[in-house]
């Protein structure tokens, strides 16, 4: 055994490529639910305008309760759009933070130096996490770091997620 593999670079590269796969692959199943809820809200705000419109052209004062209710209902589809809106933004963090990371260690794998120098290593660590503004990430990071697989990092994250925490604050 070399003094490269003493420190075993290769078991902590895979570590930080599970860590990227994982972030990576909860952000595409989380995407895919916020797509259905685009495409719903949308759908559901494209039925209410021609009843909104026939509705208008018949108006006399006991409609205008059914164009208050319509307007409402509009109002509310256009509420939870824009929230599923936001999860774009979120996607697109945690792309970026994936994207910066494999270039860090990219370079990092670069220099020969660097594969068998802990310090490099823990750096890199230290900077990934930093990295992270979403407590999702924080979770994923301590599963992956710890020795777990991706499909058990997701799980974690997952289960310890709140109900109603689809979207958080950044």
């Amino acid at each position: 055994m070399n003094e490269i593999d003493s420190f075993c670079f290769r078991q902590e590269s895979e570590r930080l490529m599970k860590l990227c796969m994982a972030q990576m692959q909860l952000s595409l199943q989380q995407s895919d639910k916020e797509v259905e809820k685009l495409t719903s809200s949308f759908q559901e705000l494209a039925n209410i305008c021609p009843q909104l419109e026939t509705t208008i052209k018949q108006l006399n004062l006991t409609e205008h309760i059914e164009i208050d209710a319509l307007h409402e209902k509009m109002r509310q589809q256009v509420n939870q759009s824009i929230v599923a809106f936001q999860f774009y933004d979120r996607l697109s963090q945690q792309l970026n933070h994936v994207i910066n990371n494999l270039e860090l260690l990219s370079q990092l794998t670069q220099d020969n130096t660097n594969l068998a120098d802990e310090s490099k290593w823990l750096e890199l660590r230290t900077h990934v996490l930093k990295s992270y503004s979403m407590e999702s990430e924080h979770l994923i990071f301590q599963a992956i770091m710890a020795g777990k697989d991706v499909p058990e990092a997701i799980q974690l994250q997952q289960t310890s997620s709140q109900p109603n925490d689809d979207i958080e604050l950044f």
